[in-house]
């Protein structure tokens, strides 16, 4: 993004594995035992180690109970461990090929993860929607300021400016590899727009979704707007240990890199699964990888990690130009779309508006620099940015306003649990109205998700549910609308959630259910009726598979527009897959290659 903000090129490098049609056993913390067997590394990693060309920063991965023995091992081979990632069981090190190949049988490594390099998820378009408009168009209500709620904004910082400083309650920097308090700064100037969209509050009544909210800024992204996996698996275990000292409810990441392997063990999904487990809310960006930027053909399977993360709420980007109404909101293009690579899951989640937001400038930052980018206010210069990026923090916004109106829920002198981190996501799903493309068809749930988010309908159903209720008990206290008033306008809510391979609707969030527990992984169940839904409350369930549109089997067709398996219809045109390693976009001819081993600094985010 140092230069004009061209839109995203992401580089994959990772096999789209076809799914079964039961729903997936929850993961393991750290990935499957492979006792006896040769340590796996991702994608990147074995495509880089084929090169043989100096040495690979590497997550080395513990196989469980050998976390302590770790560096040790490495040691013995002359491999010098440089930060330690305790949470995870790994550290980082930087290893050549052949030490790669030397320690693919140590029976105390689990496998590799390439140490990859973290992006921002922002684009460069022209429309702009400001922050006070925002809250009209998702609907917040008035009176909702996500008052005490803590939001962590793992970014590339965030600037001391008013509207923002006030409530900097906390900052710390990971750009060193480790967590060092620090005054609050961002030479980069996304973090500082990503926060000002959660919780700015600006002169001339500008407002982000939760103005009252606390911020706490944990720096991984440097000036020029890079940053390592590593430091972002840092931050996000800092965040969780220090939860309740921080008041950290929510965590926005709207950065991420492209998937290189499954997601049970994939080092950052598992940090954001941590993170779930512990409580906190992680909201992620879906990432931009929507389109083919030099042909301009629209496709699926662009989502990023840690946007793979099942309990993550993954969030798209709606586009509607400066209305408040929701009749033009359409998806934009940009925005990746599912299945996630490899595992096949269902993302987005959601959708919100990210296009051309208008937010927070930091002073003497990188993107702030860039004058084609700035909007002119008698107040001062603020920023317009468009990504996931954008779309992520108003949908952390609207959870910071759904857990502050919770909290007032619960009566006077009385101590009620915090709603869980699924029931929010099955809230925001519940609650979304879904949108539909130009010719009035709707966009299919690879697109976005159950919809755009609906602030006032989450915040309402937030309130009305008694958190003191046990497991499987009713514990909604209202009867639900189902529908909501946006600016002159009555919008259907989607009424569903999407669990694993199922859109189940119907009585979903009426109950207290296992599935908002902290022990279920989001989407996995070995007994999805009696775990998920329980046998006494009454539910439609519609499985993927039944529609005349969607086919499982060796492969999948999913909206008509892809066919998921041994190979992809991406646009017009098949893409094949070979093991991964190479993908082609949205030609017959298959002249654009995306990414592959043969361009190995593909592996990385491209500008």
């Amino acid at each position: 993004m140092t230069r004009r903000l061209p839109v995203l090129v992401l580089a994959f490098v990772l096999l789209a594995a076809a799914l079964a049609a039961a729903p997936a056993v929850a993961f393991a913390e750290r990935g499957p035992n492979r006792a006896g067997k040769a340590a796996r590394a991702d994608k990147a990693v074995r495509a880089l180690a084929a090169t043989e060309r100096g040495r690979i920063p590497v997550i080395v991965r513990a196989k469980a109970g050998h976390e302590g023995r770790l560096t040790d091992r490495l040691a013995r081979r002359g491999v010098r461990a440089r930060k330690h990632l305790p949470q995870a069981g790994a550290v980082v090190a930087w290893l050549s090929a052949a030490e790669l190949r030397a320690l693919e049988h140590d029976g105390a490594i689990d496998g590799f993860s390439l140490d990859a390099e973290i992006r921002p998820t922002a684009v460069d378009l022209t429309t702009a929607l400001s922050t006070s408009s925002l809250r009209a168009v998702v609907a917040a209500p008035a009176t909702a300021s996500g008052a005490n709620v803590g939001v962590a904004v793992i970014d590339s910082g965030i600037a001391p400016l008013p509207g923002l400083v006030e409530r900097i309650t906390a900052f710390y920097d990971f750009t060193s590899g480790a967590a060092v308090p620090a005054v609050p700064i961002d030479g980069y100037g996304h973090g500082t727009h990503v926060a000002g969209i959660a919780a700015g509050l600006f002169d001339d009544g500008v407002s982000g979704l939760a103005p009252a909210a606390r911020l706490i800024g944990l720096r991984v992204l440097d000036n020029a707007g890079g940053g390592v996996t590593s430091n972002v698996i840092q931050a996000i275990d800092f965040a969780v240990a220090n939860r309740v000292g921080l008041g950290i409810d929510v965590i926005n990441l709207s950065l991420g890199h492209p998937i290189y392997e499954n997601a049970a063990t994939d080092p950052l999904v598992l940090a954001v699964e941590r993170a779930v487990r512990a409580g906190i809310v992680v909201v992620v960006s879906a990432g931009n990888v929507g389109k083919n930027p030099q042909t301009g053909v629209v496709g699926y399977g662009g989502i990023t990690s840690p946007g793979n993360a099942p309990s993550a709420i993954t969030v798209g980007a709606s586009t509607g130009g400066d209305t408040v109404t929701r009749t033009d909101d359409r998806i934009a293009d940009f925005s990746s779309r599912g299945p996630t690579w490899f595992n096949g899951g269902a993302k987005p989640d959601v959708v919100a508006p990210g296009t051309g937001i208008v937010s927070a400038l930091a002073p003497g930052s990188v993107l702030g620099g860039h004058a084609q980018l700035q909007v002119v206010k008698p107040s001062g210069s603020f920023l317009r940015l468009s990504g996931t990026s954008m779309a992520a923090p108003v949908v952390s916004g609207v959870v910071a306003l759904m857990i502050e109106r919770s909290r007032a829920a619960c009566p006077l002198l009385t101590t009620c649990p915090e709603l869980s981190p699924k029931a929010v996501k099955a809230i925001l799903q519940y609650t979304a109205t879904p949108l539909v493309d130009d010719a009035g068809a709707a966009y299919g749930p690879l697109v976005q998700g159950r919809g755009e988010v609906d602030a006032a309908a989450a915040v309402s159903v937030a309130a009305a549910i008694d958190t003191r209720i046990s497991s499987g008990q009713v514990w909604l206290t209202a009867a639900l609308a189902g529908q909501t008033l946006v600016s002159g306008e009555t919008w259907a809510w989607s009424e569903g959630i999407i669990w694993g391979h199922q859109v189940v609707t119907g009585n979903v969030i009426g109950a207290n259910r296992t599935a908002w527990s902290a022990s279920v992984v989001w989407g996995t169940s070995t007994d999805l009726d009696s775990i998920v839904w329980g046998t006494t409350i009454p539910y439609d369930s519609i499985v993927w598979g039944t529609s005349d549109t969607i086919v499982w089997g060796t492969s999948v067709v999913w909206d008509d527009t892809i066919v998921w398996g041994t190979s992809i219809v991406w646009g017009t045109s098949v893409v094949g897959m070979s093991d991964g390693d190479t993908i082609v976009w949205g030609t017959s001819d298959f002249d654009s290659i995306v990414w592959g081993t043969a361009d190995v600094a593909a592996m990385s985010i491209q500008y």
